[in-house]
């Protein structure tokens, strides 16, 4: 719901499907952080209010398509069947269910968000928890779907870092893509085509470790999460005429980055010292120019 709140369409001709998926997946994991631990809301509450707000992105959506800015197939990402596919499986096996094997999933991660949801509000507990210090983004994320039926259902947690990976699947092909477009001359069905394979084959070699991780510890969506970034700058680097909208989405999941582990500070000055080397080489190329 939260990546309708963003437009696919651009005027560069970059489609923005897969960089939305993965913003929207960073303002839901903002949401449940700002209303679970700085307007200390309950588990359940901060959690609906996130499902209101990210309802808002679908009716938002729904006025640009009747305005004719966008349509249905614009958000339509082919590697968003991967999702499909991993529900069908889900359904077809007859639910699923997960067991932490890992002491640091017990001491830090899926055993803190159990604390959590029985305390039913990360204030009452967090001068308790093991590193308490640690920003809680990636355990109210484990934590959210358990909100619903109100019980611990560790198998609805599990998804969690597979879908933050199709997102990242999906901004991938989105950028391969354009770069075929860009400098081969392919109709549509062979960029469509050329793309899958080479997003398949990322897939396949595990180029950001296991697509359905056998573990719910905080490195699957901390290393997704700084590749997104990496990518990001790729697409800023690559779509001149839309740099400020990426960065603006850069920012949002470089927050959500932050929310789930406090590492990714570090970005911030490497950000820092790129914006200012790019805005120096500018100005020489400019006063070349002129």
């Amino acid at each position: 719901g939260f990546a309708l709140y963003f437009p696919a369409r651009s005027s560069s001709g970059f489609n923005f499907s897969g960089l939305n998926f993965i913003v929207g997946y960073a303002l839901t994991t903002i949401s449940l952080y700002v209303l679970a631990v700085v307007a200390k809301l309950d588990n359940q509450i901060s959690v609906f209010v996130t499902c209101i707000f990210a309802i808002g992105g679908a009716l938002a959506w729904r006025r640009r398509c009747n305005l004719g800015v966008e349509s249905l197939f614009d958000q339509v990402n082919p590697v968003f069947f991967l999702l499909l596919a991993g529900m069908g499986s889900i359904i077809l096996n007859g639910g699923i269910g997960y067991t932490p094997t890992t002491d640091d999933e017990f001491t830090n991660w899926i055993g803190v968000s159990r604390l959590i949801h029985f305390s039913g509000n990360f204030d009452v507990i967090k001068g308790t928890l093991n590193h308490a210090a640690y920003l809680p983004g990636w355990r109210l994320i484990l934590l959210a779907p358990w909100q619903v039926k109100g019980y611990v259902a560790m198998g609805e947690s599990a998804a969690a870092p597979f879908v933050l990976h199709v997102g990242f699947l999906a901004f991938f092909y989105n950028l391969v893509t354009f770069w075929i477009r860009k400098y081969w001359n392919l109709g549509r069905v062979d960029q469509v085509f050329l793309g899958l394979g080479i997003i398949f084959l990322f897939a396949a070699a595990e180029g950001l470790g296991r697509l359905w991780p056998f573990y719910l510890l905080i490195e699957p969506p901390q290393i997704m999460t700084f590749a997104a970034i990496v990518l990001t700058l790729l697409a800023f680097e690559e779509i001149q005429s839309d740099k400020e909208r990426i960065t603006r989405l850069l920012g949002i999941i470089l927050a959500a980055s932050i929310a789930l582990k406090t590492a990714a500070l570090m970005w911030i000055p490497s950000l820092i010292i790129a914006f200012v080397i790019g805005q120096i080489a500018t100005r020489r190329t400019l006063s070349k120019d002129q």
